[in-house]
């Protein structure tokens, strides 16, 4: 039986989604902290917040996503956050994190994403900075 998994608005900037911690930092900068197995569940109600996001903002939208404490993904899964980087309205994204999964799931996403802007960084504050750039 496949679990229930809810976008739970904390405020007008604040989210979860499973574990995972959402925070619009900027209007056109959302800060993703992923946290433990992202099933596709988890994926597809991601989508689903994402793409509704998108809908109703006129600009490109840059993504920083903590993949720290991040632990495997379905291949599904995968696969939805591959196509959510392609989207036309989807600018810069930047991963990070130091965790060696973190780094195999960068290089996953990376790898098979179709854009350029996709980039992998230590720490926070230099994914926000090329963000910013």
């Amino acid at each position: 039986m496949s679990e229930i998994i809810e976008v739970l608005k904390i405020n007008d900037k604040e989210y979860r989604i499973g574990q995972n911690k959402i925070t619009l930092l900027e209007p056109d900068i959302l800060f993703v902290e992923s946290i433990g197995v992202q099933t596709d569940e988890v994926a597809n109600c991601f989508y689903n917040f994402y793409t509704d996001l998108l809908s109703d903002y006129n600009g490109i939208m840059h993504v920083i996503i903590d993949i720290n404490k991040s632990k495997k993904s379905s291949p599904s899964a995968r696969r939805t956050w591959k196509t959510l980087g392609e989207l036309e309205k989807t600018g810069k994204v930047a991963l990070y994190g130091l965790h060696p999964v973190a780094k195999v799931l960068a290089a996953f996403v990376i790898r098979f994403t179709q854009k350029d802007d996709f980039r992998f960084f230590s720490t926070k504050e230099e994914a926000f900075s090329w963000i910013k750039g």
